[in-house]
């Protein structure tokens, strides 16, 4: 009896293994090495001029080209741009900013000036009690100079709004890319850990029927429960990440994509310019052009301040008319005024105005300085992220990834053979899924520098 309950457990272990042996080689040896399939040449390559490709099999979808309902990255990065409402919002500012500039130029509107200058309150004793009318126009008049200048800084603000809202679209660009790209990574983690369950399942159906047959344990059943609960709850927890990637990826697209497959097969970003040719145009991005012209324009506020050292002026003409029982109206008198602002307070008012000013311009090219060189220590650390992270690819693509990959099946053969145990080989599996996920994890990092830099190139501007 007990003969022949061990032949049935040997029976029951080598349908297990033949069963398994082509899960193993088929869904999950290569799953990742074809997410790196981009040649060695590319990934070794400078990274400043090469951009790898990044992709991945998509189990039991069809593929991207023949669908065309998927969403694509740049389809998304079209809709996030067609949806960026403060974009539209600062170019309304812009707008709004140009017309002041237009108006500032000139004078303001008169005004008119009409009523009764004396009523008598009394009658006198000739009773010629007489009611005067005046009737005038008053003009205020601002120095051209100082008219020139609230012009000019009101245009050079509103061009720097227009920057502004250029910056804008970049930042949008960037964050859609950002958000596509942790998609990719939840989605492609999915295929892996799901590929690597259908495996476990079969090594827990394996633990059982051996230990059914007594050729095994209770140890060896538990342990490989335990391992796919954790995977499953795993599974879990990167289908949640999954879900509230997509919900950032609506905020910026407007667009609902819950019913919408995407084109996850795929990414291709543009080519990074080289690193020197970034540096030299670092100037020319929408951020520190609007910046700059901050600067300008709080440099013609001090322009501003200073014309206040000019008086402002008025003239007024306004005649008069007086009103008596015996002699009706009658033309009275004329009158011409010019009225000037006088600068008793310079030290206490007009000094601070310029004060405040220069303080104002001072700030302004402080910050300037500061941001260029945020930018500046930016582009250096993505360019040395982007070598390291090329370098780390390569290696987990030559290097990592195939002894994993032998060492799965090395265990798998040992286990065959009763060379090892169970849990030997489960470590085995273990190690070769963290080394899958921490090579899908590079390629997104690397993928998330060259979207730094991409945004340093002013691409999509």
């Amino acid at each position: 009896m007990r003969r022949k309950t061990r032949t049935l457990g040997w029976v029951f272990w080598c349908v297990g293994i033949m069963v398994l042996m082509p899960i193993q080689a088929a869904d999950l040896d290569e799953a990742v090495l074809k997410i790196l399939e981009a040649d060695e040449a590319a990934t070794r390559a400078e990274p400043s001029t090469t951009t790898p490709k990044l992709r991945a099999p998509v189990a039991g979808r069809r593929a991207v080209t023949s669908d065309v309902n998927s969403m694509t990255l740049a389809e998304a990065e079209r809709l996030a741009q067609d949806n960026n409402v403060m974009f539209k919002a600062l170019r309304e500012k812009a707008g709004a900013l140009v017309e002041q500039s237009t108006a500032a130029t000139r004078l303001t509107d008169p005004k008119l000036k009409f009523g009764i200058s004396e009523y008598p309150t009394r009658s006198t004793d000739n009773g010629q009690d007489a009611v005067k009318m005046v009737v005038g126009i008053q003009q205020s008049v601002t120095p051209v100079r100082r008219r020139k200048h609230e012009s000019a800084q009101l245009e050079l603000m509103g061009k720097g709004q227009s920057a502004r809202a250029v910056e804008q679209q970049l930042l949008v660009l960037r964050e859609t890319r950002k958000a596509w790209l942790d998609i990719y990574l939840q989605h492609h983690t999915l295929i892996i850990l799901r590929q690597t369950r259908k495996i476990l399942a079969q090594l827990v159906e394996i633990a059982q029927n051996q230990y059914r047959a007594g050729s095994g344990n209770q140890s060896d059943v538990l342990q490989a429960q335990i391992e796919l609960s954790v995977l499953k709850d795993k599974t879990s927890q990167v289908e949640t990440a999954r879900e509230t990637a997509l919900v950032e990826l609506t905020r910026w697209t407007g667009s609902n994509l819950a019913s919408r497959e995407l084109a996850l097969d795929d990414i291709d970003l543009p080519v990074v310019m080289e690193r020197t040719r970034i540096e030299q145009t670092l100037d020319r991005l929408p951020l520190l052009q609007a910046m700059k012209l901050d600067a300008d324009a709080a440099k013609e506020g001090v322009e501003v301040a200073r014309a206040r050292a000019t008086p402002e002026w008025m003239w007024e003409f306004e005649t008069s008319w007086s009103y008596t029982k015996d002699g009706g109206v009658g033309s009275d008198a004329v009158a011409a005024l010019i009225t000037l602002d006088v600068p008793f307070s310079k030290k206490t008012l007009q000094d601070r105005w310029l004060a405040g000013s220069e303080k104002d311009y001072n700030s302004a090219l402080f910050l300037l300085a500061d941001q260029r060189r945020d930018l500046k220590r930016m582009l250096d650390r993505e360019v040395v992220n982007i070598q390291r992270l090329d370098e780390r690819v390569a290696f987990y693509r030559d290097m990592i990834l195939p002894q994993a990959a032998q060492n799965a099946q090395a265990a798998l053969r040992a286990y065959q053979a009763r060379v090892d145990d169970f849990s030997q080989l489960m470590r085995a599996r273990q190690k070769e899924l963290e080394s899958k996920l921490d090579a899908l994890r590079l390629l997104v990092e690397r993928a998330l520098a060259q979207v730094n830099l991409l945004y340093l190139t002013g691409d999509g501007a």
